[in-house]
């Protein structure tokens, strides 16, 4: 099996991330499902086992192949096979629906999805601590830290005026990814498809931190690093596209609600929309 080699941001596609073939069975078995999945897993293989509509993920245009074995090799040696993408995409629609099919998929949200049904919680670890009013979706739990330890969500450091010029908004992606790694200074070798992998699907170390990290008394509660850790590879993939399309969902994810006394995350109808 091949898959495409920048499926971080496929052409002419709603897929933005796409799921690898040896994932955990419920994800393997949902492979057509992942229209519009911005967060999930990085994986660069399609399973030709599954049903035949999951060839919805692949399209015929996608941009280069890859193969297994590039999944351990660093990122910018497989992508520096390849000719870069350069169509330009409608990141505010391409972040909102990310946010919506992930809030109406069985896996990563109870249906039917209902806004203000969740249970208040609060995140603390090297960030400080940071709430929110409803966790109405399994995902938000790992989600919303995620996006706000980079600054990514709404009312954080983003100009999110800059989300309709195509351009404009890649530049900053750009910048916003050079930052992180300035600051975080992640190894070639940190940056592979499998590690992502298995740090989100096969252990869910990240899942399991961000959930850990609800509890005050949480013994390791995952890290700023280990969130852009997750986040850097996909700076790569499409060069600057992928955090482009990531910094859209954050924006559409939520935001960080002002007059607060403490940092509190809304979502849905407590933010502005874009």
């Amino acid at each position: 099996d091949v898959g495409c080699a920048f499926d971080a941001d496929l052409k002419h596609s709603g897929v933005v991330l796409l799921q690898h073939q040896t994932q955990i069975p419920h994800f393997e078995n949902s492979v057509q499902r992942q229209i519009g999945n911005l967060v999930g897993l990085a994986g660069i293989q399609y399973s030709s086992t599954v049903n035949s509509t999951a060839s919805h993920a692949l399209p015929a245009d996608c941009i280069g192949s890859s193969t297994p074995a590039d999944e351990k090799r660093p990122i910018k040696e497989v992508l520096a096979e390849h000719v870069t993408p350069s169509d330009e995409q409608d990141f505010r629609k391409r972040g909102q629906s990310g946010v919506d099919w992930l809030r109406g998929w069985d896996m990563t949200c109870s249906q039917p999805y209902r806004e203000g049904s969740g249970k208040p919680v609060t995140w603390y670890g090297d960030w400080g601590e940071v709430s929110t009013d409803n966790l109405d979706c399994a995902f938000y739990s790992q989600d919303l830290i995620y996006c706000y330890t980079f600054g990514w969500l709404r009312n954080q450091h983003l100009d999110t005026s800059l989300i309709t010029n195509h351009t404009a908004w890649v530049e900053l992606a750009g910048k916003e990814c050079d930052d992180m790694q300035n600051k975080f200074q992640f190894a070639d070798e940190e940056v592979t498809i499998a590690r992502m992998k298995y740090e989100n699907e096969e252990s869910g170390n990240i899942g399991k931190g961000a959930a850990c990290a609800q509890n005050p008394h949480c013994a390791e509660p995952i890290t700023s690093r280990a969130l852009a850790a997750h986040v850097y590879p996909k700076c790569l993939m499409s060069l600057e596209h992928g955090a482009a399309s990531e910094m859209a969902y954050c924006q559409q994810l939520g935001c960080v609600l002002p007059g607060q006394q403490s940092p509190k995350i809304g979502t849905g109808s407590q933010c502005e929309p874009l």
